[in-house]
């Protein structure tokens, strides 16, 4: 793996220009997006405690960090989806990451 996975802010970077990609091949025919799948559970129990796949025990900052770049390619793909009048799904948010982020 060459970003070390979700902690790598270098993969919000290439995830949004992939986002880009995808929408200027497909954004004609697809409307309704979808991004991420459950972020609270990947990044806490992945990257904080361990419990899930990658099995990462950084505490808070693993979570959080992981966190982060859930919220910034969100932004990106929002940001392209709306651009070509589609919509992305939500993202489920933990209140406890506002307070932090």
């Amino acid at each position: 793996d060459i970003y070390g996975g979700f902690l790598d802010p270098q993969l919000s970077e290439d995830f949004v220009y992939y986002a880009d990609v995808v929408f200027q091949q497909l954004g004609r025919y697809v409307r309704h997006w979808l991004t991420f799948s459950d972020p609270m559970a990947t990044c806490q129990l992945g990257y904080g405690v361990g419990a899930y796949a990658p099995g990462v025990e950084k505490g808070a900052a693993g979570h959080y960090r992981c966190a982060w770049c859930a919220v910034v390619w969100r932004c990106g793909v929002v940001w392209f989806a709306r651009s070509d009048e589609g919509r992305a799904g939500p993202l489920q948010v933990c209140p406890a990451w506002l307070q932090q982020l």
